[in-house]
């Protein structure tokens, strides 16, 4: 925000009431402009007079806010360097009354009124009384569009709800005011029992929408909020939905390893109906297998991991018992899936053994992979154990497997400090749409420089990590002295 200093324009008016031109007193005024970092806020006078320093440029909004009146908005005015003039006539806010009863002539206490304007909800908490009767003085006036056009939504929780336009103008008397005299209808009762396989499923849910596809505005609970009218079954099965009505509904019904389906039908006030579905276990497939090493020998605790074109992210579905076999189940039908084994002692997760299959439903799909468990090995050729050392500091290492190193660590005091890439695979997640290219080296050496004139003189321990391309580990170290003599 600039200082006042460096404020060289202003702005200034008189506020009036539009409908008798008289002058309003306490009317906030605020503008501001992000273009020029200028910001100012102040109320009127008695003599509706405002006066506000701020810097010349454009793009400045300017805003009116008084109780009783409609709130002002004016944006992109251009304030030059002689200042500018702006006088500013606001509306009163519109007023809407009146009742809402149900058909038989009772008042309903408890109904919510949701008002819609041009500018979206106006927030306004609106509640019937005891004796029906509802009462709003805070609709903003469109000062574009006099009078203007409201959207109103009345709900409560045993009626249903209705949807409705009203005109709204300035309120100056008492023949401005709206008066609207409503009447709520009967909810319709859906009821019933979901299962599966003649059991009952606890937690199915019940979605209804409107056959436009649109989530019924409506409001089931006593807080009187808008709320979806979603529904859980109990744990025999069972559930209520109270819809409004007149309406036609489609009602998606789902549960946990089921198929889905949708009932639609056409709801009548104070209608009740019963509507039991019985829904059919989904078509799961299922993936068995066995996990090896490279002599054979079964692999106890490796992780598998299921990866589709869709995949991201993922973790282990299953783990390889102590025969080294693995199931996961439930697995969905149709999709080219990608089976993952990583090795239960590897450090790192690259280099992964994999197999791509197709479930079929209610099949199993047998997928056996071949792992290697051997660590590498690792040798430190510089600089020599007890070594004393000063400055950048050169540190070699080698490392060999049978099945390719992946990646040399340097680590001090068990803080990483550089690594080398040995071998890589240009593929990122499984599915990228390129073939892979694994470029395996089974013998690799790593020349680091550390610089030792960043920890303290004495004795530090140097370690070399190399990891082959299963994620296997394999460590050495060595103690030297570090002497840079500050």
């Amino acid at each position: 925000m600039r200082s006042p200093h460096s404020y060289n324009s202003f702005i200034e008016g008189t506020v009036y009431d539009r409908h008798d031109k008289t002058p309003l007193a306490d009317i906030e005024i605020g503008i501001g402009s992000d273009e020029t970092d200028s910001y100012g806020k102040v109320k009127t006078d008695h003599q509706g007079h405002y006066r506000i320093p701020v810097a010349l440029g454009k793009g400045y909004l300017i805003t009116a806010e008084g109780a009783a009146y409609s709130d002002f908005a004016f944006q992109d005015l251009i304030i030059p360097a002689n200042g500018m003039k702006r006088d500013i006539g606001l509306l009163k806010k519109g007023v809407v009354k009146g009742t809402v009863r149900d058909t038989s002539g009772r008042p309903i206490a408890g109904a919510r009124l949701f008002f819609f304007g041009p500018s979206g909800y106006n927030g306004d908490k609106v509640i019937t009384a005891t004796d029906g009767s509802f009462y709003t003085d805070a609709l903003d006036i469109d000062y574009d569009a006099n009078p203007t056009q409201y959207e109103l939504l009345i709900t409560q929780p045993k009626y249903s709800y209705i949807e409705t336009k009203l005109s709204v103008q300035p309120h100056y008397a008492a023949t401005d005011e709206h008066v609207a005299n409503f009447v709520l209808l009967a909810r319709a009762i859906v009821k019933g029992r979901i299962t599966s396989q003649g059991k009952a499923i606890k937690d199915a849910s019940l979605v209804p929408a409107l056959i436009n596809g649109t989530m019924p505005f409506d409001s089931n609970t006593d807080n009187q909020e808008i709320d979806s009218l979603i529904q859980m079954t109990d744990s025999n099965g069972n559930y209520t939905l109270s819809l409004s009505a007149p309406q036609t509904y489609n009602i998606d019904i789902s549960g946990e390893d089921t198929v889905a389906t949708r009932v639609q039908m056409h709801l009548v006030p104070g209608q009740s109906i019963t509507i039991n579905r019985d829904l059919a276990p989904f078509p799961y497939g299922s993936i068995a297998g066995r996990v090896i090493n490279l002599a054979g020998h079964q692999v106890v605790g490796a992780a598998i991991e299921l990866w589709t074109p869709r995949t991201s992210e993922t973790d282990p579905v299953a783990y390889t018992d102590k025969r080294g076999r693995y199931v996961v189940r439930k697995v969905a039908p149709g999709d080219d899936y990608v089976v993952f084994a990583y090795m239960p002692k590897a450090q790192m997760r690259t280099g992964p053994n994999k197999e791509s299959v197709r479930v079929r439903s209610y099949k199993t799909t047998i997928v056996n992979l071949r792992g290697d468990t051997v660590p590498p090995r690792c040798h430190i050729l510089s600089p020599l154990p007890g070594a004393t050392v000063k400055g950048i500091v050169s540190v070699r290492a080698k490392g060999t497997d049978n099945d390719g190193v992946s990646v040399i660590v340097l680590m001090v005091e068990n803080e990483w400090i550089k690594d080398v890439e040995i071998s890589h695979t240009d593929e990122g997640l499984p599915f990228d749409g390129k073939p892979s290219q694994t470029h395996w080296v089974r013998r690799g050496r790593a020349a680091f420089e550390w610089d030792s004139r960043k920890v303290s003189d004495g004795w530090h321990l140097l370690r070399i990590d190399v990891y082959d391309i299963d994620g296997n580990m394999a460590s050495r170290t060595v103690k030297v002295k570090v002497h840079n003599a500050r």
